[in-house]
């Protein structure tokens, strides 16, 4: 707790990359409880696959995981089952748009830009359209909380950088994607 207080008494930001850490069997211990000490979370990607969405989805799901605690209970061989963290306090509850922002303007902000992570005059276009008409996806109210729970990356159908279309219905305009593919599958086929 000394540590998060400074972290966030020096306005430090802190990345979390949720598909990387659960890739080693670690998790960061809450998401709410850096953003209770007022410490700036922000989402990165650093794993395969590189979705955002999932990974916004992963760390919504480790930090409910440990807000319920449960699965830290301690089972000894005589006795009563022990809660690793029942010293840890309840943390504010966290929301999809808490996520959301993690992966948006928290990382702006951690940049030192006000010109990315919000759609705004003066901001560059970088823009992402996602299809949620979709039977995977199923039936929603509050986009952001469908956009977190049960979008992934393939719903992604646009992708505009700096005002620049450079995904129109899920093809990246001018990359040979099967060309790519396949030279990715020889370059990881060496590489094993």
């Amino acid at each position: 707790d000394s540590e998060l207080r400074l972290l966030a008494e020096h306005g430090v930001s802190v990345i979390s990359t949720p598909f990387a850490e659960v890739q080693h069997g670690d998790a960061l211990f809450a998401f709410a409880k850096y953003q209770a000490f007022g410490i700036n979370m922000t989402l990165g990607t650093d794993a395969q696959p590189m979705d955002m969405l999932r990974n916004m989805r992963l760390a919504r799901d480790i930090d409910a995981i440990c807000r319920a605690r449960q699965l830290f209970q301690r089972y000894p061989e005589n006795g009563p089952a022990v809660n690793t963290f029942s010293g840890e306090p309840q943390y504010p509850r966290l929301y999809a748009g808490d996520f959301f922002n993690a992966a948006t303007v928290n990382g702006a902000k951690a940049l030192g830009r006000a010109d990315i992570g919000r759609l705004a005059e003066g901001c560059k276009a970088d823009i992402i359209a996602v299809n949620l008409d979709d039977l995977a996806v199923g039936p929603y109210e509050d986009p952001i909380r469908t956009l977190l729970v049960s979008a992934v990356g393939n719903n992604v159908t646009h992708t505009i950088i700096n005002g620049v279309m450079l995904m129109e219905n899920r093809r990246i305009k001018g990359v040979d994607e099967r060309g790519l593919l396949a030279e990715g599958q020889r370059v990881y086929e060496r590489f094993l």
